[in-house]
C-alpha cells in the first residue's frame, strides 16, 4: 500500500514528435478551466464537502453523456455503403413512421 503511479495520456488527432512536451502546461490550463467552471456553478455553496459531492455528481453526469440517433428512414433503407437490409424490416411495428428522426444527447447511468 501507499504506492502511487502516474500515467500521462494525451488524446489528439495530430501527430507530434514530442507529444508530452507541453503536457504540464496543458494539464494546468485544463485544471484552471475546470476550477473556473465549477467555481461559477458552486458560487453559493459554502461547505467544502458539499462542493466535493456536487462536483463529483456533475462530473458523472457530464462523463456519461451519449449521443442517441434513431433515423427510421435510414433504418429501413440502409446505409448506402452497405448491403440493403432485408425487406422484412419494413414490416415491423411503426414502419409507417419513416419520417421519424430522433437525435439527442442523453445522460446514461454508469454501466458498472
Amino acid at each position: 500500500g501507499g504506492d502511487q503511479k502516474t500515467f500521462k495520456v494525451r488524446l489528439t488527432s495530430v501527430k507530434s514528435e514530442e507529444p508530452f512536451k507541453t503536457f504540464e502546461e496543458v494539464f494546468a490550463a485544463r485544471h484552471f478551466e475546470a476550477e473556473e467552471f465549477y467555481g461559477v456553478l458552486q458560487a453559493s455553496v459554502e461547505d467544502l464537502e458539499h462542493k466535493r459531492i456536487q462536483r463529483q455528481a456533475l462530473a458523472g453526469m457530464i462523463w456519461t453523456k451519449q449521443f442517441y440517433n434513431y433515423d427510421l428512414y435510414k433504418f429501413f433503407e440502409g446505409d448506402p455503403n452497405c448491403p440493403k437490409p432485408p425487406e422484412e424490416r419494413k414490416a415491423i411495428r411503426n414502419s409507417d413512421w419513416d419520417h421519424m428522426n430522433n437525435s439527442d444527447i442523453i445522460s446514461m447511468p454508469d454501466k458498472w
